[in-house]
């Protein structure tokens, strides 16, 4: 806001804020239906939302807004909105949601930010202002592969990274099934807790006398 006195001013230049980027911190790990820690503690799949502001001046306080739209059922199943103070012509500011991304069905997710979500700057051009991640997949807890079944493969899987964590060679973060930072028991005991009842009928053949 200026105020003149006797004379006038001319204010140039716009502000333009841009979403760049979503990422999802755990990329690579798979992504469980009401998944928890070992503890029982709701596990939120860590996401960081990137703005940039490219335009000319710098922008005043404003909000960065993160939807999570589960894709099969056409529900927003959460939302959340983050503070950001100000952000300077031509820099980048990372807002973290670490606790919003915790899907309660199996399926396909849609992360959706959006800059400036209470409108609160004048922008020269607001059609980025949003982002989509589409198709993220989430799958029933203990699939560590991916694959939709919770079987042998991903008893493999977990096998081959044991007793790994992030600074070892074996190290495989879909195999740290309740995300404690390391493979061991409680990983094979999650995972033995949901496996099908074909691969207890294959483990008992092979392991039985």
């Amino acid at each position: 806001t200026h105020t003149v006195v006797n004379g006038s001013i001319t204010v140039t230049g716009t502000m333009d804020l841009t979403i760049a980027s979503i990422t999802m911190l755990d990329h690579g790990c798979s992504v469980y239906a009401n998944d928890t820690y070992v503890s029982g503690t709701t596990y939120y799949c860590p996401v960081e939302v990137t703005v940039r502001n490219d335009g000319t001046v710098p922008a005043g306080p404003f909000y960065v807004r993160l939807e999570v739209f589960w894709i099969n059922g056409s529900i927003t199943e959460a939302s959340k909105e983050e503070y950001v103070s100000g952000l300077a012509t031509g820099t980048s500011v990372v807002v973290n949601f670490t606790d919003v991304f915790s899907p309660i069905h199996k399926g396909y997710y849609r992360l959706t930010a959006m800059a400036d979500s209470k409108n609160n700057v004048t922008e020269s051009d607001e059609t980025n202002n949003a982002f989509t991640l589409d198709n993220v997949e989430v799958t029933v807890m203990g699939d560590v592969n991916g694959d939709g079944a919770v079987n042998i493969l991903d008893g493999v899987t977990v096998s081959l990274a044991w007793s790994g964590t992030p600074e070892s060679p074996q190290w495989n973060i879909r195999a740290d099934v309740n995300h404690d930072g390391r493979v061991d028991i409680l990983d094979g005991t999650r995972l033995g807790d949901r496996k099908s009842v074909v691969v207890g009928k294959e483990c008992r053949s092979r392991w039985s006398p």
